[in-house]
Order: structure tokens, then sequence, then C-alpha cells
């Protein structure tokens, strides 16, 4: 972020006063947050009712210029909801078709010009409403899923993805992080689709089961070590109060307690 000049806000739980402003702000248009791993958790970001109008109308003009250009456009939207209000307005421009394409996974609304000619096409995406990226994978499915579900609040828009580093932490002591590295890569090195989806919450399930074999573990090793404690405790009551100590060390104890107590 800073090295390419990006504004944003940090919310790591060591300034209470700033923090607060910028999670009052964390609803505006182009405002980027950035929340560790110890902070934001039960923060709600309240999105100002005029950024998802602002975003379509930004989008109607780059898709205008576009066309001017001799382009056209694909937008890919993460639900049919979006996809619906980014075509009803771009119907409203004369001079712009539109229309919605299903595909398997989400909506494109293609926008191409009404005149025939030779045109190019560009793939861009398009959202509305908060979105949150999850860069360090939760090791449990659901602080995943408490954390998508920010991104939607009483019917509001939102989306979520997860972008994570290859050697991230619940990836680097996983057996299964061979596997994404055996998937094929973007242009930029990246891999995606679904399969990587599914080897990421094989992931999370097997750190939820070996995090309950530790917890059953610690839990039954807790138990041993209270009984026998509550052994050795009886034992040494019932030493204390036998008549069979020698006599030695019976005369050690009361001295001692004699030369404490005077």
């Amino acid at each position: 972020m800073v090295e390419r000049s990006i504004p944003h806000g940090l919310l790591n739980a060591e300034n209470a006063e700033s923090e607060s402003e910028i999670v009052a702000r964390g609803g505006e248009l182009e405002a980027v947050t950035i929340s560790t791993g110890m902070a934001g958790r039960g923060t709600d970001f309240v999105v100002d009712h005029e950024v998802d109008s602002m975003v379509i109308k930004r989008t109607v003009t780059l898709a205008r210029r576009m066309l001017e250009r001799g382009r056209s456009a694909t937008f890919v939207c993460p639900s049919h909801e979006e996809s619906e209000a980014l075509l009803h307005a771009l119907n409203e421009v004369e001079g712009i078709e539109a229309q919605v394409r299903n595909s398997t996974s989400m909506n494109e609304v293609v926008v191409s010009p009404l005149r025939s000619g030779p045109t190019t096409e560009q793939r861009l995406s398009f959202g509305l409403g908060l979105v949150v990226i999850i860069t360090s994978l939760p090791s449990s499915a659901r602080v995943e899923r408490q954390t998508q579900g920010r991104t939607g609040r009483q019917g509001a828009f939102g989306a979520s993805k997860v972008a994570v580093y290859i050697n991230d932490p619940a990836l680097a002591f996983s057996r299964r992080q061979g596997d994404i590295a055996k998937l094929s890569r973007t242009a930029r090195g990246t891999v995606v689709g679904p399969e990587v989806g599914q080897i990421l919450r094989q992931v999370q399930a097997d750190a939820e089961t070996q995090s309950e074999a530790v917890t059953r573990a610690l839990s039954q090793y807790e138990a041993l070590v209270e009984s026998e404690s509550r052994a050795h405790y009886a034992t040494r009551v019932e030493m204390m109060g036998s008549h069979q100590l020698p006599a030695s060390p019976t005369r050690m104890i009361s001295d001692w307690v004699m030369r404490r107590t005077n």
C-alpha cells in the first residue's frame, strides 16, 4: 500500500482514538482499511448509502469511454442483483447495448456499441458495497465465515475474497501445500479456480481436526495431573496422621513448628 501510494487506514488495536475514526470512514467511497488478526473483530463498517450509486455512475462513464475507443467491455459481477443494477443503468445510456450473460459461477454484463464494427473485448470486475479480502487463511472455517459475514449486513451488497500466499502459516504446516503448488498458474503467477477453494477448505478441516485432537490430549493430561495430585495429597494426609512414622521425623517436624511459632 505504501509503495503504491494507496491511502489506507490500519486497525491494529494500538490507538483507540484513531481507530474509531478509521472505522467511521471505512464505509466511504474508495476507503481501504487493513485489519490485523487481533483487531477488527466485531466491527461493522457502515457503507454510505450513496456509494453504490456513485460506483454505478463511474462504471457507466468507463463503459462509454471504452466504447468510444472501439472496445467492448464485460463486467464480471459477484451476484445477479448487482448485474441487474448495472444492466439497468447501462441500458439508459443512448448508444449502448448491454445484456447479462450468466455463467456457472457469476453473472457477466456484456456492453457493446449499437453500431456494428470491429471491437476488442476487455474483462473488468464490478461490485457494490463492502469487499473483504482475507490475506491470511484462518485455521477455522467458522472464523472465515464470520469475516465474510461482515461484507453485507441487513441486505446490503458485499463480497469477499481469499488471497493467501503459498507460504501462509496455515499452508506451510499442511501436507496439502504441495497440492496447490501442482496447480496451473496464471500469467501473474497466481493460482485460482474451484480446486484452490477445495484444497483450502480441506486445510482448514485438517487444522480443526488437529486442534480438536490437541484439545482432547490436553484435557486428558490435565485430568491425569489432577488425579495424581489428589492421590499424592491423600497419601500425605494419611502419612501425617499415622502413628507409625519414625520418631526422628516426627521430632524434626515438631521442632520446626515450634521454631516457626515462637
